[in-house]
């Protein structure tokens, strides 16, 4: 992404990011290495947010909500695809 990109970031208030994370997928140690190298290298907040089952999801957008995240990624497997609805609704739970 150009560095005009992350300037935009930051004007917008986008300097806070989550990453969301089935702690139960076997990858999900790439991804969370992967997104902390990200937001290092574009001097972002990024907080990653495990979860194990559906129950943890409200508590994990709690704390979300507290840490005052701005952007929310989501680690890609199998089960996060089928809460995909799920967690598109919760942060208007919490915002």
């Amino acid at each position: 992404m150009p560095s005009s990109g992350v300037g935009t970031w930051r004007t917008s208030g986008l300097s806070r990011v989550a990453f969301l994370v089935n702690a139960n997928a076997q990858i999900s140690s790439a991804y969370i290495d992967a997104f902390k190298a990200a937001t290092a290298n574009l001097s972002l907040f990024g907080g990653t947010y495990p979860w194990r089952s559906p129950d943890d999801l409200v508590p994990a957008f709690d704390a979300m909500k507290q840490a005052d995240i701005r952007g929310l990624i989501i680690c890609p497997d199998g089960l996060a695809f089928a809460l995909t609805a799920l967690a598109a609704i919760l942060p208007t739970r919490f915002s």
